[in-house]
């Protein structure tokens, strides 16, 4: 081994990063995440980004819904069960529904640790309006332009 001016004796630097780089990866084994013990739980805010979350995520991921099937965003609550299992979720992808400008701050009041991902972020929204002639689409439902008798 090599002194230097001082005596002390030098590690070559690659021994060092290699050390550090043998050490955060026994971290991560030991976390659990790698060996497939646990799943990461992830809430999301309506059924359709269930289904983005678990095919990108697979079975390293638990998702659940908040806004369930028949309930409406605009008007939607929690329900206490669902603020329980928020406490131990990581993410949430929220997506811009009416409920979550109220919520989202109370969701990371009762877990400051949740990371919330605002999907719609850089999304050009359109207004709806309420002359769908105008889009293109006539009929009742919008759906008129799909009627062989129009």
């Amino acid at each position: 081994m090599k002194k230097d001016p001082l005596g002390m004796v030098s590690v070559p630097s690659f021994m060092i990063t290699g050390f550090l780089c043998f050490f955060c990866f026994v971290l991560f084994l030991c976390s659990g995440t790698v060996l497939g013990a646990e799943r990461l739980n992830i809430v999301v805010s309506i059924l359709p980004q269930k289904y983005f979350v678990e095919k990108i995520g697979g079975d390293k991921v638990q998702v659940s819904v908040m806004v369930e099937p028949g309930a409406n965003p605009a008007t939607y609550e929690p329900r206490p069960r669902q603020m329980g299992m928020l406490t131990s979720a990581r993410i949430y992808f929220a997506i811009g529904v009416p409920f979550e400008r109220v919520w989202l701050p109370r969701f990371e009041n009762i877990n400051p640790s949740l990371v919330i991902v605002p999907t719609q972020e850089g999304i050009k929204l359109f207004p709806i309006s309420g002359n769908q002639k105008e889009n293109g689409h006539a009929g009742a439902g919008g759906h008129g332009i799909l009627d062989p008798h129009v």
